[in-house]
């Protein structure tokens, strides 16, 4: 293949991107390539030079150079073989999608044998679209520093936004530094501030908005905390700034519509505001660290995650303030924090990091690019994150979880007793924890079907170091409750029994992987297995 013919295949690649998670990575054309196997987690390819193992960066390492041809499972020469053209993921460039024999994944690539040749896919798991710089986004909406669309349709009142934008139902609300109003397809200026000196900005620069009852919403701006009435169009200050107001995410709504309360940050001081009664509780009057962006992970309340500086915060809450649990240093900086289920999302101008709460580990600009603060917008399946291109989302969060590599995690191997003294020593501390264990008066049957039921719960994503956690067992404690109880046993049968069961009712291969854990090509892959 010619260097220019690479290069224009790239190119496509480049472009197709846009609306496709796989991403060519390397073309081999020197060798005809036949089939693949697959042998004790490694992954090899036939080809008329011989045979290659692939690494996990798609790089070809000669293996046998004495067998040439398609092989089959013990490294034989087939003389059988027969080609066949195989149907998966759809890729590009569009000239090798209709012409694949073969394929194979190995942890975020896709290979495949296409009219002899081999390509290497990257999955990246997100997608990409470039509209310039993003400074909200909501679900029918994004606002850009070059304009605000809803439905795909430019706003003619405003050209930009600095805050969020807001959907009530029908009602959409742009927080532009000013507040316009989006019903039935008509826009209305309700507080007008463009920064300019033509307004008069008396509420400030208003940066988001949340729904209280009936007519009314608690307003944010730099001056402070107002109650907004829509219909009389009102602005009432209940909280004047001191430093700067930064929203506790995650609960606010549950906390409005359950409590009547709004939590929040200002000046190091975590306040509570009653939104009937507009007085403020000092939950914490004197935080240790300057916090840039904070939320809630606990359905408590009592446990929180925050950006300071370069740092991520596990806060929890005690009688007498926050306290904190663990820090981890982000090495490219953050500004905007989110997070679903074991996942915490960090943006910043250098990029956007992952945080694995269990694991504790980072990693680091998992994104390359420069993201704009607070640009972000999550419903119960995906995420999204604004940049100064556009906007990244990341589609299916709990796939991405589960194809997350976190290559300086490890498990800690158990500790092999050497001395006979040391063994006489841990298995007295087993007897004594067993005896203060069966105090709590939980039966090993009782807390069994609490771990079954914990594990039918989360099936999706439940693995052994989760059931330890939830429950304080350790993995020996864990596996003995029973010998016919074995929690990663049980976890498998469930995942393979369910999977079954949804394949024979119609379910989707989306619906499946959401509710098994399995990927979606690992579905498709081996559909008939589940069903024999």
């Amino acid at each position: 293949m010619s260097d220019f013919m690479i290069y224009f295949l790239y190119l496509v690649n480049l472009i197709s991107m846009l609306n496709n998670n796989f991403v060519i990575k390397k073309i081999y054309d020197d060798k005809i390539f036949y089939n693949f196997v697959s042998y004790e987690k490694e992954l090899y390819v036939s080809s008329n030079k011989g045979i290659y193992k692939i690494n996990s960066t798609g790089d070809l390492l000669l293996f046998d150079n004495s067998i040439l041809g398609p092989i089959n499972s013990v490294f034989e020469k087939n003389n059988y073989f027969k080609v066949q053209f195989e149907k998966i993921p759809e890729l590009h460039p569009e000239i090798f999608s209709n012409s694949v024999t073969d394929f194979a994944y190995a942890e975020d690539n896709l290979i495949v044998i296409t009219r002899g040749k081999l390509l290497v896919y990257n999955n990246l798991l997100y997608s990409f679209n470039p509209v310039g710089s993003v400074r909200s986004i909501s679900q029918n909406a994004i606002g850009t520093y070059g304009g605000v669309y809803i439905n795909g349709n430019k706003l003619i009142k405003i050209s930009y936004t600095d805050g969020q934008i807001k959907e009530f139902n029908d009602l959409i609300f742009v927080c532009y530094n000013g507040l316009l109003s989006y019903d039935n397809n008509q826009e209305t200026l309700l507080y007008n501030n463009d920064n300019s000196i033509r307004t008069k900005g008396e509420y400030g620069n208003i940066s988001e908005i949340y729904s209280l009852n009936n007519y009314n919403y608690l307003v944010i701006s730099n001056n402070g905390i107002y109650k907004y009435n829509y219909k009389l169009n009102t602005f009432q200050l209940i909280y004047k700034t001191q430093n700067k107001i930064i929203p506790i995410r995650n609960k606010i709504k549950s906390r409005i519509v359950d409590r009547s309360e709004f939590h929040f940050i200002d000046n190091k001081e975590y306040i509570s505001l009653n939104v009937n009664s507009n007085k403020t509780e000092i939950i914490e009057n004197n935080i240790d660290y300057a916090i840039n962006d904070i939320l809630e992970s606990d359905i408590n309340g009592n446990d929180f995650y925050a950006i300071s500086k370069n740092q991520l915060l596990h806060l929890k809450r005690a009688k007498d303030g926050l306290k904190l649990s663990a820090q981890f240093v982000i090495k490219s900086t953050a500004h905007t924090i989110a997070d679903y289920k074991n996942l915490i999302f960090l943006a910043g101008n250098n990029g956007l990091s992952i945080f694995d709460k269990t694991k504790q580990r980072i990693i680091e600009n998992y994104i390359v690019d420069e993201f704009n603060s607070n640009a972000v917008y999550k419903d119960k399946t995906s995420i999204s994150f604004g940049s100064i291109h556009g906007v990244y989302k990341i589609d299916n969060i709990s796939d991405l979880e589960r194809k997350l590599s976190f290559k300086d995690f490890k498990i800690t191997e158990p500790f092999r007793y050497k001395y006979l003294g040391v063994l006489i020593f841990i298995i007295i501390i087993l007897i004594l924890f067993r005896k203060k264990y069966k105090k709590t008066n939980i039966t090993d049957e009782q807390m069994i079907n609490n771990i079954k039921r914990f594990i039918n719960k989360n099936l999706d994503n439940a693995t052994l170091k989760m059931i330890e956690s939830e429950f304080q067992l350790d993995y020996t404690e864990m596996n003995n409750l029973s010998k016919e109880f074995k929690p990663a046993k049980f976890i498998k049968e469930r995942r393979i029994e369910l999977t079954k069961k949804m394949l024979l009712k119609g379910n989707s291969i989306s619906e499946i992987s959401n509710k098994t854990g399995y990927s979606e090509t690992y579905l498709v892959k081996n559909k008939y297995k589940f069903l024999k």
